[in-house]
């Protein structure tokens, strides 16, 4: 059960623009909002001057402690806006630190939840970080990530088709349950989604598979698919099955949003990289970063064992 949906904000407008799909997603499962601004110290910006006695007889903590205040009040500020929707004003958190480490520190003792965030933020109260910490965010985060593009409507929005693609693999299947937890609660039709890539490599060029080979592999496809499907029809809701031949993994699955006509892309992602830069996975960050609806991550720091309203397992 969702019992929280915590939207981080830098300040800036582009972080407001997941506010929408906050209330939405809070309307729907019941979950509080908690709107969050992670503090982050620095030198104030009109003080830095080519000296090393720039800051001689200045009371640092001072202009901290005013920077604190009109963050604190632009949470209020923006809580008030969204009472009239909600009925209530959300809460408002000024946490310190590490933006991932508080923003995660915050989920882990908050029970159940999901983080509703911008992508992109580039300007703010005083140092934007929304876009720098989305990646590792969805690597690192306790609870899915639903990922919202800058310039989304800020008013709820209606949930009713879901895209899941799988792979068949378990590591997949792990965004189903919420998937299913939302789909419940917004009455929303979930789309499970193969896409077979219809070449494969061979040295250094692509080479079609042979007609018999490809009708056997969607054969066992659709038979997966059917086989998932049928457990979740057993729980009541409604599940259509699609499998989508494409060059591209990640473009198969643009495609099938497009014409689907779904509102939310559903997936299971993991980490990869150095440490200096996590990303998603390949085939989820292409999807990420050319998707025109909001995606919903299950990245690897979501434990298996989160409880959710449904299971496929």
């Amino acid at each position: 059960m969702i019992q929280k949906v915590l939207v981080p904000l830098d300040g800036s407008g582009f972080g407001e623009d997941a506010l929408g799909w906050a209330e939405t997603v809070s309307q729907l499962t019941g979950g509080e909002i908690d709107l969050v601004h992670v503090h982050t110290p620095h030198v104030p910006d009109h003080l830095l001057a080519n000296t090393q006695y720039q800051f001689e007889g200045v009371d640092l903590d001072e202009y901290d402690l005013r920077d604190q205040g009109e963050e604190e009040e632009y949470l209020n500020t923006v809580g008030s806006r969204m009472a009239a929707d909600l009925g209530k004003r959300p809460a408002s958190v000024l946490l310190q630190g590490d933006v991932v480490d508080a923003l995660n520190g915050y989920a882990r003792k908050s029970g159940d939840g999901i983080i509703c965030l911008s992508t992109h933020g580039r300007s703010g109260l005083s140092r934007a970080w929304l876009g720098s910490v989305a990646d590792t965010l969805v690597r690192e985060s306790p609870w899915p990530v639903l990922l919202v593009r800058s310039g989304a409507q800020k008013e709820p929005v209606q949930l009713r088709r879901i895209l899941v693609p799988l792979d068949g693999s378990p590591a997949a299947e792990r965004v189903l349950s919420v998937a299913a937890e939302v789909a419940s609660d917004a009455n929303a039709a979930l789309i499970l989604l193969k896409v077979v890539t219809v070449n494969t490599a061979l040295g250094l060029g692509l080479v079609s598979l042979p007609p018999a080979a490809s009708a056997e592999a969607s054969s066992l496809l659709w038979r997966y698919l059917s086989e998932v499907a049928t457990k979740l029809e057993e729980r009541g809701l409604r599940v259509a099955t699609r499998v989508m031949e494409h060059s591209h993994v990640a473009q198969g699955i643009l495609q099938a949003a497009q014409e689907e006509e779904a509102d939310l892309v559903a997936m299971a992602t993991h980490g990869r990289g150095a440490a200096a830069r996590f990303v998603l996975g390949s085939v989820a960050d292409k999807v990420v970063r050319a998707a025109e609806c909001p995606l919903l991550l299950v990245g690897p720091g979501v434990s298996d064992e989160t409880p959710r309203a449904v299971s496929v397992a």
